[in-house]
């Protein structure tokens, strides 16, 4: 098949590893549009990120149904801490949060997984760099968790 002048906006087969099931996600050096996307299902329960942070961007996180007949099918129970006191959000149903820049979150703990959900998180940065409530800066999910595996 011929080249195509638009070959350079099409993104295919984004696979990465982050948790423990494969994800769909693409950041920003792949899309070139200072916006990063990652489509992850969760089949079982854990924590994620166990330390508070902010970002300076605009996040956006989805939490679906796995069926994609039917999105609205959930059953699961998590919690998402929010601000700097730490007030939970239960989440059971499908549900969107909007993270503004500064606002301090996490962690995320998916406390129980009836059925597999999709954790879907939107970004609207280049780059994603998190500061947690002691000063100390992180790195992105899928690095924090790779650099436990090592």
């Amino acid at each position: 098949m011929a080249e195509s002048k638009y070959d350079k906006y099409v993104l295919k087969d984004s696979y990465k590893k982050v948790f423990d099931l494969e994800s769909f996600s693409a950041h920003d050096d792949e899309l070139q549009c200072g916006f990063i996307m990652a489509y992850q299902p969760v089949d079982k329960p854990f924590l994620l990120p166990p330390k508070m942070h902010q970002h300076d961007f605009y996040q956006i996180i989805c939490f679906l149904g796995s069926n994609p007949l039917n999105v609205r099918e959930f059953d699961a129970d998590i919690e998402l801490a929010m601000g700097e006191e730490g007030e939970i959000l239960h989440i059971n149903s499908p549900t969107m949060v909007t993270v503004p820049p500064g606002l301090y979150h996490c962690p995320l703990n998916f406390k129980r997984i009836g059925k597999p959900v999709i954790f879907m998180e939107m970004m609207l940065t280049a780059k994603y760099e998190k500061k947690h409530t002691d000063g100390s800066t992180g790195v992105s999910y899928d690095q924090e968790i790779k650099s436990k595996k090592t």
